[in-house]
């Protein structure tokens, strides 16, 4: 009785390695996406109400920087989805010149914008050293 313990306990972590290097070896592969180098003078325009557009937060260091516009009054909805479900993302947004919102939340959870001031905002996605692949979609909000 006491073997197959020692069998299956070994087979357990034989197991969780083997994940484990899967894993860091995924982590690894994580590959710049086409709109890099972005950055606050390098936006990437993104369209109200069109579907999720994928992107990489490809090393620790990345951050990624978009532009939408909107119309004055309206409300607007973020939506970050990380592929990786459990992960925290950071969205700040800045209207004319400095962060006029900012968040801290788990994939799919949306920012919302209401009654926005300018014509155009301009979103900044990063993941405190996440790095991985996420979507991300401007959805008007009634």
């Amino acid at each position: 009785m006491l073997r197959n313990t020692h069998r299956y306990f070994l087979v357990c972590i034989l197991l969780l390695l083997t994940a484990a290097g899967v894993s860091a070896q995924a982590a690894d592969d994580i590959q710049p996406d086409s709109v890099e180098p972005d950055g606050p003078g390098s936006l990437v325009s993104l369209t109200i109400d069109g579907e999720p557009q994928r992107f990489s937060l490809h090393d620790e260091s990345d951050s990624d920087w978009f532009v939408f516009a909107t119309e004055p009054g309206n409300d607007y909805a973020i939506i970050v989805t990380p592929e990786v479900q459990s992960t925290d993302l950071e969205i700040g947004v800045f209207g004319f010149g400095w962060t006029t919102y900012s968040f801290h939340g788990k994939a799919g959870e949306d920012l919302l914008l209401d009654d926005v001031a300018y014509e155009s905002y301009r979103p900044k996605i990063f993941g405190d050293g996440y790095t991985g692949y996420y979507t991300i979609q401007i959805v008007s909000v009634p």
